[in-house]
């Protein structure tokens, strides 16, 4: 056996064993380790566990630490709430709320999932750096809508968050969430648990747009249909909470009759139909 150096390129030395190219890694080349803890292993439905990451070059803790690293928090393998960036200390930390019964294995991977515009619930993509994983079990838990005697809570509720309707390109802030479409189920309950924490006793979810100078409900636009489905989609996961035990908000529709150019009666009432 012999060996016989070649030309160093970036950091790495080449060599030719027994006829064989054998690259020999330098300190440039050394592997990157990100690792994950969390603050408890045991939160109730909607309830949040803190995840703190610390990316490095080196498994000793006396590796390098790495600044500057977008990193993206998994759960169960489905990206699930915002994405964050490393501190010079190569560390961040995730507030990550969980919405569903059972367990929930966390990771934190160096990689977006390949949907841009509403990465949250997609797949981890393979091949990407990932950390070690943190199991948390989600316990059930009562959840009761107090009912005021005298006055009613409600929210203005967007479902928009759709491809043909609003997405999260231009917003001034990311949700704890992440960037998420409203035809995510799992995003509506827990939406639905935190208005339940808040007292919310009813939401508004905006259909003003939807008659804009039509004159039957089925002639309404591709994003409003959208609406339409993300709506519908919210009614059916708040009727299985519902059967789950769970209180939800009740929901109301502000159908915007007298909003933007006129419509007639009969595309209102189609839309009162649905």
């Amino acid at each position: 056996m012999f060996s016989m150096p070649l030309r160093p390129l970036a950091g790495v030395r080449l060599f030719i064993i027994a006829g064989a190219l054998v690259m020999h890694a330098c300190s440039v080349a050394r592997a990157v380790v990100l690792h994950i803890v969390a603050d408890r292993t045991v939160i109730s439905e909607g309830g949040t566990v803190i995840i703190r990451a610390t990316v490095m070059r080196s498994r000793s803790d006396s590796g390098v630490r790495m600044a500057k690293v977008k990193l993206w928090p998994y759960v169960n393998g489905r990206q699930w709430g915002a994405a964050e960036e490393a501190n010079r200390s190569g560390d961040t930390t995730f507030i990550i709320p969980v919405p569903n019964t059972g367990t929930a294995r966390i990771k934190v991977a160096a990689s977006r999932p390949k949907e841009a515009v509403f990465p949250v619930g997609r797949p981890m993509p393979g091949g990407a750096l990932n950390s070690n994983t943190v199991v948390v079990t989600v316990k059930a838990r009562k959840v009761i809508m107090p009912v005021p005697r005298r006055h009613l809570v409600g929210i203005d509720y967007e479902p928009w968050f759709t491809p043909l309707n609003m997405t999260w390109n231009t917003a001034e802030a990311v949700p704890m969430l992440g960037k998420y479409s409203s035809f995510n189920p799992a995003v509506i309950r827990q939406h639905a648990l935190w208005l339940d924490q808040m007292g919310i006793n009813y939401i508004l979810i905006d259909w003003s747009n939807n008659l804009w100078g039509k004159t039957r409900f089925s002639q309404r636009s591709p994003g409003a249909k959208q609406l339409t489905a993300a709506t519908t989609l919210l009614l059916k996961t708040y009727a299985q909470m519902r059967r789950q035990g769970i209180a939800t908000p009740e929901v109301t529709l502000l159908l915007g009759i007298d909003n933007g150019p006129v419509t007639i009666t009969t595309a209102v009432n189609g839309e009162i139909a649905w």
